[in-house]
């Protein structure tokens, strides 16, 4: 009996027909799975360069070193994340001008990215990725680390701090503090357990101990109620070892920052300027119960001298007297704070915070 073996030579070429199919499949896939997650890592990266672009753009506004300063920066920090970064026509853009003391500056970058399965499906060999970012500049509307005593907002600006042209130095200023005529304060201690309290609110000294150590080891974090007042107890103890304490060898040099202190309108709205018990604007020459605290300073601290030991000779005007103190301090230019919020719209006293724009 014969029997018949089929032949199976016609599957030959559906076999290689299917392998060309899977081929292109798994093509596609790899295009799909190796070049999009190429794409997302290219972004991220592209994100985070934009990110830290407007941020250092903005730090360097704030900090008044120039548009082209700022131009510079924001394109280093771009192409330290991604190298491809290139930035769009246009951009920054600074809104009004990075001369301003608070603004926003807008960057915008895209880089081509290679596909390299993405052609062998018919998709281009590169593709986009860009990502736009805002940030803000302004005063410190917060601070950490500050130093238990104010300083006067028009004694600031009668020493020009900050200058009106970046590069003028206007090297050290004497604030004068005369225990007989505290209304007209240049300097003088608080209670920052009684920060921001209302305008009726009692005070009470801090205590020496508690002083003391703010001025060592800075205080906590304090924020303002900008643009409404933010009030502050005027630390009615007035020891003499926490005026001594600022003026120690070890704070000699040392830069520190110092809440500023309206003492009469200064801000010009009617409502802003030290307080007295009630609640009341209380303008110079008439004793606070409360400071209104508008910003931050940072300056070198020189010297605190008592008054009838070399304080008088320091801050002219000063009587001889063990009640009355001289600071004396210089300005080291413009710094930044970290966890404070920028306030485009607040008074600059040269202490800057940024974060990017929401």
């Amino acid at each position: 009996m014969r029997v018949n073996i089929p032949s199976f030579r016609e599957e030959h070429g559906a076999a290689a027909t299917l392998v060309a199919i899977l081929l292109v499949v798994l093509l596609g896939m790899a295009a799909l799975v190796i070049d999009e997650g190429w794409l997302l890592g290219s972004r991220r990266r592209i994100v985070q360069g934009t990110d830290a672009s407007a941020l250092a753009a903005a730090m360097s506004c704030g900090l008044q070193e120039g548009q082209a300063s700022a131009d510079g920066v924001a394109i280093s920090y771009a192409q330290a994340n991604e190298a491809n970064a290139q930035i769009a026509d246009g951009y920054p853009f600074y809104d009004p001008s990075c001369d301003a003391p608070g603004g926003r500056v807008t960057v915008e970058f895209a880089s081509e990215e290679d596909q390299f399965f993405s052609p062998a499906v018919g998709r281009p060999a590169t593709a986009p990725v860009g990502w736009r970012a805002t940030a803000v500049w302004g005063a410190a509307s917060g601070a950490s680390g500050i130093m238990p005593f104010m300083l006067s907002a028009g004694r600031l600006t009668d020493c020009e701090i900050p200058p009106p042209d970046p590069d003028y130095d206007p090297g050290t200023c004497h604030f004068a503090f005369d225990n007989g005529e505290i209304g007209s304060a240049q300097w003088g201690q608080m209670n920052f357990n009684e920060w921001n309290v209302a305008g009726d609110a009692g005070c009470s000294s801090a205590g020496t101990s508690t002083s003391i150590d703010w001025i060592r080891n800075g205080s906590p974090f304090l924020s303002m109620n900008w643009p409404a007042p933010t009030y502050v107890c005027r630390d009615t103890g007035n020891a003499v070892p926490v005026w001594e304490e600022l003026g120690s060898e070890e704070m000699v040099g040392q830069v520190r920052q110092f809440p500023v202190n309206d003492p009469g309108d200064i801000v010009g709205d009617g409502i802003h300027g030290q307080v007295d018990q009630s609640g009341a604007l209380c303008p110079p020459p008439c004793s606070p119960h409360k400071y209104d605290i508008i910003g931050f300073a940072e300056l070198r601290i020189i010297s605190v001298l008592r008054g009838n030991k070399g304080g008088a000779e320091a801050c002219p005007g000063l009587p001889s007297d063990p009640n009355s103190w001289c600071l004396t301090a210089e300005w080291v230019g413009y710094s930044s704070t970290i966890g404070g919020e920028p306030c485009p719209d607040c008074p600059s006293f040269g202490v800057v915070a940024v974060r990017l724009d929401a």
